[in-house]
């Protein structure tokens, strides 16, 4: 499974609501025919933000669906459970936006 980022991110402001904070795509590159399901995704926080009062409430949306929310960072860790999982088929790519 390989991860790219894609498209651009304009410069969220600290206030702002909906604002994309990341753009990526996970591909399926397998070589034995395999479908991939991707049950969790884990981010971290980089900058000096206060993140557990200026960073809450995110959605990650898989090909523009909303697949899993999170209330607030832990420790500058964001990360998403996908429950049962979001099926990634073999030699194929899908977008994801946080």
């Amino acid at each position: 499974l390989n991860l790219a980022s894609t498209g651009s991110i304009t410069n969220p402001k600290v206030w702002e609501k909906q604002a994309d904070l990341a753009k990526f795509k996970l591909k399926n590159n397998t070589s034995n025919n395999e479908d991939l399901y991707v049950k969790s995704i884990t981010l971290k926080e980089l900058g000096t933000i206060d993140e557990e009062e200026d960073l809450i409430n995110f959605t990650l949306l898989f090909d523009g669906n909303e697949v899993a929310t999170v209330e607030r960072l832990d420790s500058k860790y964001l990360s998403f459970d996908l429950g049962d999982g979001v099926l990634i088929k073999e030699l194929t790519s899908n977008l994801k936006e946080l």
